[in-house]
Formats: C-alpha cells, structure tokens, sequence
C-alpha cells in the first residue's frame, strides 16, 4: 500500500507578496500537493538545497533580496530539469524568466481560460511521463550495449566463423554498427533531458 509521504507531491511556492502565497495555498486546499514557500529567490534557493524532493516551482518576478531572474539563472545551474512556472504580470521580467528556463508563464491576475491547478497538473503529468520514458530509454542503452558485446564476443571468439561464414560475420558488424547508431540516439536524449531541453515555452494571458 502506498503511504501518504509517497503520493504527496511537494511544491515550491516563491512569491513576494503573502496574500498571493496564502491564496494559492487555499486554492490547492484537500489535493494531493504539499507546498512549501519563500518570499524571495534566497529563501527559495535554500529550500531547494534541503533533503525536499521539489516536483515543481512556481516562481514570481518581484521580490525583495533576489528577484525571479536571478532566482532562476541559480536555479537551472543546480536543477536543470525541475519544472518551473513564471508567476508574474511583469512582461519584461517575465520574458526574461522564461529566456532563462521558465517552462510555463502564468500571468497575474489570469484573465484566460486555463486556471493554475490546471496548469500545474498538465506540468506534473508530463514530468512523470517523460522521467518514465527515460527509465525505459536507459534500460534499452543497457541492453543494446549487452547485445552489441556480445556479438562481438561470439564473432571473435569463433575462428571457424571468420573462415568459413564470413557473410555471417559482415552480418554482425552491420547489426553492430546500427546497435551502435540506436545507443548514441538514446544518449542524445538523456544528454537533452540531464540539460533541461525539454521546456513547455508557453504562457497564458
């Protein structure tokens, strides 16, 4: 069975002003999210540095001590693949913002149709997919890789092979050479998730 601190899913709520930071709080009020907040970058920073496994921040612009770009320029160092909402109606800030990793700008007061339960539901549930398929991605890396030494091993190892079924081995060596091919595609998209290139760049007005 699984217990409660399993399902919950942990927040990071960053925001300047304590009657947006309460709000949001209410309107997340009986769900499955815990949030946590900080009225700045620097206490968000910290939080994130703590043993919480952060799933998702939801990032102002204006605030005391360090602002929302700087809070996030630090942030995608450290965390390159958290998902990140910009929570602002500051354009420039914003845009800024979402230049430097934001993956979904949701302005305030929204005046559009979706709502940010919403949004950061959609957020969640393409995080989750996408770490799934990069599970099922390094273990068809490990796999390929075992097939591809294999081969090679079973190829070398036979001398009767070499001499008198050469087209076998040519065979091999082309198996080996796409087997090669299809494990460097796969590093290629762990190396974009590991960098964080996987942003939703939209916003909502």
């Amino acid at each position: 069975m699984v217990n409660e601190a399993e399902q919950r899913c942990d927040i990071l709520l960053v925001d300047g002003s304590k009657q947006v930071l309460q709000s949001i709080r209410l309107r997340f009020e009986d769900t499955k999210y815990k949030f946590y907040t900080a009225p700045n970058g620097r206490a968000a920073l910290n939080l994130l540095a703590s043993e919480i496994e952060f799933k998702l921040v939801i990032l102002d612009y204006n605030m005391d001590e360090m602002d929302g770009v700087e809070t996030i320029q630090i942030l995608r160092r450290l965390h390159k693949t958290i998902p990140v909402i910009v929570h602002t109606s500051h354009k420039a800030g914003g845009q800024l913002m979402m230049d430097w990793g934001g993956d979904y700008w949701f302005t305030k007061p929204n005046t559009g149709n979706e709502t940010l339960n919403s949004v950061v539901e959609r957020l969640l549930e393409y995080q989750t997919a996408l770490e799934t398929h990069l599970e099922c991605a390094q273990e068809s890396k490990e796999t390929l890789e075992q097939a591809m030494s294999d081969i090679i091993s079973t190829s070398r190892a036979s001398k009767h092979m070499q001499k008198h079924y050469p087209s076998h081995i040519q065979y091999s060596e082309v198996i080996i050479r796409k087997i090669k091919e299809t494990v460097v595609c796969v590093e290629d998209y762990l190396s974009m998730f590991n960098e964080g290139v996987f942003p939703f760049a939209e916003e909502t007005h």
